[in-house]
């Protein structure tokens, strides 16, 4: 081996121990990536959720008690009427004074009373009742009109408006108005028709014929009628 031969391989050796030499020096270290965790895979402790107890109070409902009264039968006994549909007359008692001083209706049960009041304590006057059919003329020939479909006729002695005692001085003495609109059971209107010579008139109308009856009474002295309803 020539001598320029031998510095090569020389050469070439050194170059290879350099080489590994490098390798040595150079020490690759690998550190392991921590483990990854996956989020859709991580398994929680368990979860404890306390049980909620509900207090709300028990509803009691009680059906309210009904009471049914029943009302007892209202019975109206109808009040007997002691009269009739025949005329009716009395005769005069004592000296009964002449002098009408009020007329008045009424209502009582069963009937209607029709009082005509006389100026005077003692003595009854004569009378006529029955039913008649109109016109009802005075004596002046006048008509006077009376509302119903029924009429009772009322006459009686002594009787009249005024005081003529003293003929220079003349004193009325029924003030009361000559037409007397009533409705009260079966009478609708009480009508003076006329008085003369002592002699008084009046006419009752009525819805329709029912019995009446008749009486005088004193203290003060009047004439009474009773209309059953």
């Amino acid at each position: 081996m020539t001598a320029r031969r031998a510095a090569a391989v020389l050469a070439a050796f050194a170059l290879l121990a350099a080489a590994c030499g490098d390798d040595a020096l150079t020490s690759t270290t690998t550190t392991a990536a921590p483990p990854t965790t996956d989020a859709a895979t991580t398994t929680l402790p368990p979860t404890t959720i306390p049980a909620t107890t509900s207090s709300a109070p028990a509803t009691s409902t009680t059906a309210a008690a009904t009471t049914t009264t029943t009302a007892a039968a209202t019975t109206t006994t109808a009040v007997p009427f002691d009269g009739d549909t025949s005329p009716e007359t009395g005769t005069m008692a004592g000296s009964p004074s002449a002098q009408l001083v009020d007329v008045r209706v009424g209502n009582h049960p069963g009937f209607t009373r029709v009082v005509w009041e006389m100026d005077g304590d003692t003595g009854t006057p004569m009378y006529q009742v029955g039913y008649a059919d109109p016109p009802f003329v005075n004596t002046g020939d006048q008509v006077i009109p009376v509302d119903g479909t029924a009429f009772l006729r009322v006459d009686f002695f002594p009787g009249m408006r005024y005081d003529i005692t003293d003929p220079n001085e003349i004193v009325q003495t029924y003030l009361g108005p000559e037409t007397i609109p009533v409705g009260t059971g079966a009478v609708v209107e009480v009508a003076f028709v006329d008085d003369f010579e002592a002699a008084m008139e009046w006419v009752i109308g009525l819805t329709g014929e029912r019995p009446f009856k008749v009486f005088t009474l004193e203290n003060p002295t009047r004439l009474v009628i009773d209309i059953g309803d």
